[in-house]
């Protein structure tokens, strides 16, 4: 089995054991009212969600030995660096994507002399790689609660971004993008977490 699907299958088995134990309830809402809701009793923040689904995934990672206390691969949440400056994504100015970064309110800049090209900052929500280094972007995961206003456009275009072929070093070239969906708004027993799409080589894919 190759390492991808390896890395992939250990995200799988880390949504089973968030969903299997007691923070699918304690994280997700909803008490012994089957009928209560989100409004009534939220969960709690896409952060702190994010920060419990690392832990399971980077436990199943080192049980393969993927993540060593000695190896190079490491499981960050909110890493915010590339190579050695802030991490940032290039995109063109197509209609499209400056709509969505728009409407997601992030500050763009112009990207060097090119005048099609802009950057905005980003931070993903969890990622497996190798860290100031380009060589083992293995998975970047973005996680929203389904009662999240904000438009999942844009993590959608975060993930086709990561996933797309690194041709310079504006870059990265993971090899696995995940949407992955809280079910907060269902009733109390029925909340769980999920993957909602998977993406390759910049495209998306059901999961």
């Amino acid at each position: 089995m190759s390492i991808d699907a390896e890395v992939w299958e250990c995200l799988e088995r880390a949504i089973v054991r968030f969903n299997s134990g007691n923070d699918r309830q304690s994280l997700l809402g909803g008490g012994v009212n089957r009928n209560v809701t989100a409004a009534q009793e939220g969960a709690v923040s896409e952060r702190c969600i994010v920060y419990r689904l690392a832990f399971y995934l980077e436990s199943e990672l080192r049980k393969l030995g993927i993540v060593r206390d000695e190896g190079p691969i490491a499981v960050d949440c909110e890493y915010n660096r590339h190579i050695s400056g802030p991490k940032s994504l290039a995109a063109s100015t197509e209609d499209r994507i400056l709509r969505i970064v728009h409407e997601a309110r992030r500050r763009v800049r112009q990207e060097g002399d090119h005048n099609e090209l802009y950057a905005f900052s980003v931070a993903p929500d969890l990622i497996v790689h190798e860290r100031r280094s380009d060589d083992r972007n293995l998975l970047v995961v973005e996680v929203k609660k389904r009662s999240n206003p904000e438009t999942p456009e844009y993590d959608q275009l975060k993930l086709e971004l990561f996933t797309a072929e690194k041709v310079d070093h504006r870059g990265f070239g993971y090899a696995l993008g995940a949407a992955v969906i809280a079910e907060d708004e269902l009733n109390s027993g029925e909340r769980h977490l999920r993957v909602d799409a998977r993406y390759l080589r910049g495209h998306r894919e059901p999961a």
